[in-house]
């Protein structure tokens, strides 16, 4: 039984972890991308939802939320109107 040299089992390695770094960014992506949008689903549903509405009926933490929408908020798609009570979440049209 021969095992493999070591310069062998490097580029395994190699190739293992680069499979599994580009399977995670891939299922992160898409996870991200599922998440923002049911807030943005949630958003149109009612624009006077809270962050922490938000977080249960999606599931996610309020810090979970709260990171989805300053993301939204920066790409443009979403803004704040009004206070942080008594204000509204409105969904551009770019």
């Amino acid at each position: 039984m021969s095992f493999p040299s070591e310069q062998a089992e490097d580029e395994i390695s190699k190739t293992v972890v680069e499979t599994v770094v580009e399977t995670v960014v891939e299922t992160v992506g898409e996870t991200v991308g599922e998440t923002k949008r049911k807030i943005l689903i949630e958003i149109e549903k009612n624009p006077y939802i809270t962050i922490k509405k938000l977080a249960e009926l999606i599931g996610l933490s309020v810090r979970g939320i709260e990171w989805n929408m300053k993301q939204l908020k920066s790409d443009n798609i979403i803004e704040r109107i009004g206070p942080n009570r008594g204000g509204y979440w409105k969904i551009k049209n770019n």
